[in-house]
């Protein structure tokens, strides 16, 4: 079994300060995506996918076996929001 450790990052080493940055940078941005979803704001598609690019780049920085099924779900809500245009307009009112 392989050691998890978000302190090391195969590309740029120990970085915890950054691991933790850009963990909370696409936590706000997919919640505030969310939220935005919820009161029918016509933003919330842009912060959502921002959110999803930042969590991509934290799972490629720091990368561990474990995050292969996240980054499914990850490239699966991206495919879903920009090509498939899913959710649509009249599903959520915005």
């Amino acid at each position: 079994m392989l050691a998890f450790n978000v302190n090391r990052s195969w590309l740029v080493g120990d970085q915890r300060g950054l691991a933790i940055t850009l963990a909370v940078v696409a936590t706000v941005l997919l919640v505030v995506g969310g939220v935005g979803l919820w009161v029918g704001g016509s933003w919330w598609r842009l912060i959502a996918l921002a959110g999803l690019s930042v969590s991509f780049l934290v799972m490629v920085l720091f990368f561990h076996p474990w995050f292969i099924p996240i980054q499914v779900i990850n490239a699966a809500l991206v495919v879903a929001l920009l090509w498939l245009d899913w959710p649509t307009e009249v599903m959520v009112g915005a």
